[in-house]
Order: C-alpha cells, then sequence, then structure tokens
C-alpha cells in the first residue's frame, strides 16, 4: 500500500465496529487521497477491517503518476490539499483518463456551494469532517454497487415523489445556496416555517445533512445542478 505511515492511535470518530479482514477484499478496491497522515492510517484500518483493499496517496500527483488500479471500485478524494490541484481538479483529470470508478470527497467546509462544486465535478457523495465510520461505509458501500453496475434508488425516488409542493420549493432554495430568509422571502413565508419545510424534507428523504440533501437531489433530479451552478456563478459576480 502506497504512503503507508507509521503507526498511530485512530482518530475516535474513525473507528468502526470490528469486521472479519478477507485476504481476498471480497467488498471492493478503494484508492484514498488525502494529505493527513492520521485521516489516511484511520481510513486504511477502518476499510481494511471490512474487507476493502485500500490504496492510500497524499497528493494528487503521487496518484496520477503511479496510476489508479484497474479494479479501483470508489475513489476517496480530500476537497482540499496542497499541490498544483485541489480534489475536484484531480477527479476531473482522472475522468479524462478514464477512470471511471464513483468518487467520495471529504470536507471539512460542508457548505452549498462545495457540495455543489463536488457533484459538478461528477461526484457520487460529499461527506464532511468529522464524519461517523458508518456513514463513510455506507456511501462507499453504495459507490462499489454503482462501479458494478448495481442499482438502489428506487426507494429514494418514492421518497423524493412524496414530497409536497412547498417542500420542493423549499429544497430548490435550500440547493442554489438561499438562506432561511431568502427562501422565506421569495415564498412569502417565515424563516421559521421554511426551517420547518426543510426538517421535515430532510425526515422524509432520510439524509443527514444539507450535504446528502443536496447530493441526493442532484442523483433524482439531474437538472437542478445546472439550475444550482448558473445561480451560484450569478451571486458571485
Amino acid at each position: 500500500m502506497a504512503d503507508r505511515q507509521h503507526p498511530v492511535d485512530l482518530p475516535s470518530n474513525l473507528v468502526g465496529p470490528p469486521s472479519v479482514n478477507d485476504p481476498d477484499h471480497p467488498h471492493g478496491c478503494v484508492v484514498v487521497v488525502d494529505d493527513d497522515p492520521h485521516i489516511r492510517l484511520a481510513l486504511s484500518e477502518l476499510l481494511e477491517q471490512h474487507g476493502y483493499q485500500v490504496t492510500c496517496h497524499a497528493y494528487g500527483e503521487s496518484l496520477l503518476g503511479r496510476g489508479v488500479p484497474p479494479d479501483t471500485h470508489c475513489l476517496i478524494l480530500d476537497l482540499s490539499f496542497p499541490g498544483a490541484f485541489d480534489g475536484i481538479k484531480l477527479l476531473g483529470l482522472l475522468r479524462a483518463r478514464r477512470v471511471t470508478a464513483p468518487a467520495i470527497f471529504l470536507s471539512g467546509a460542508g457548505d452549498v456551494r462545495s457540495a455543489v462544486r463536488a457533484m459538478h465535478a461528477g461526484a457520487a457523495d460529499f461527506i464532511e469532517k468529522p464524519f461517523k465510520p458508518e456513514d463513510l461505509l455506507t456511501a462507499i458501500s453504495q459507490c462499489v454497487a454503482i462501479s458494478r453496475g448495481g442499482r438502489g434508488t428506487d426507494a429514494m425516488r418514492a421518497r423524493f415523489a412524496s414530497l409536497s409542493p412547498r417542500e420542493q420549493a423549499v429544497l430548490r432554495g435550500v440547493i442554489h445556496g438561499l438562506t432561511s430568509k431568502e427562501i422565506a422571502g421569495r415564498l412569502g413565508i417565515s424563516p421559521r416555517t421554511v426551517e420547518l419545510y426543510r426538517l421535515n424534507t430532510m425526515e422524509k428523504l432520510k439524509v443527514r445533512n444539507v450535504a446528502e440533501l443536496v447530493r441526493i437531489s442532484f442523483m433524482l433530479q439531474p437538472q437542478l445542478l445546472h439550475e444550482a451552478e448558473l445561480d451560484i456563478d450569478l451571486h458571485a459576480e
């Protein structure tokens, strides 16, 4: 495994339940790019415990130089790290090399803008640091299923279809990066009511945070991605 570090104490938030480590790595192959040696080692220990084969790199240049193993099922990329480019640009370069493995972005900045940029770059998921090991393992499992041709969005589509018109309107405002006050002004309701609609929406979709809400929305309604990207660009001008 590339970039194996000396043993360190694993961060408590990355230690998952024990699992049998199958020598044949039945659950798939994962590539990690993160400049933090503690995170790399923690992810290696966690994923290998759960039957994954793991290759780690500290920088994008290292991964590009050594290449992505052909049997890779999932990429875990830090959104921001030192070097010539960030995680989003790295993913673009990998896609140009026809690396099709689904990618998960890790970020300490869990804002809507970062989530939109990550999803626009083609990320399969966006997870904020610190995160729970079970959340990451679930996301990786979904990526492996996608990589192997699996499905599994029917239940989510049904939950999405259950949203009321008002909940969908609030959701659209959230993924466009608007504040509750701005959404309230557009819809003619109070900010408190907007918050209630947003909480109801998150409960119906069974998501943990706004970043996951954005990801699920883009997955089920791809046209929202282009609307959100345009809206953010206009706000930035």
